[in-house]
C-alpha cells in the first residue's frame, strides 16, 4: 500500500506534460494571430488590386482619372 501512495504522489508532482501542453497553447495562439492578420492583409490586398485593376482600366478606355490626375 505504501508503494501505490509513493507512486501516486509521484504522479501528481509531475509537471512534464504541463509544459508540452504549455507549449502547444502558445502555438495554437500564435498561428491564430498569424491567420488573423493574414485574412486582414489578404482582404486589403484585395481591394488594392481591385482599385488599381480599376484604374488601369480607366486609363486604357481614355476616362483618365486616378492618382491625382496623373
Amino acid at each position: 500500500m505504501n508503494d501505490l501512495l509513493i507512486k501516486t504522489i509521484q504522479f501528481a508532482r509531475n509537471e512534464e506534460g504541463a509544459s508540452a501542453i504549455e507549449y502547444a497553447l502558445i502555438t495554437a495562439l500564435i498561428a491564430m494571430v498569424l491567420i488573423a492578420g493574414v485574412t486582414a492583409l489578404g482582404k486589403n490586398l484585395d481591394t488594392w488590386y481591385t482599385n488599381m485593376a480599376n484604374t488601369v482600366s480607366g486609363w486604357a478606355s481614355g476616362g483618365g482619372g486616378g492618382f491625382g490626375g496623373f
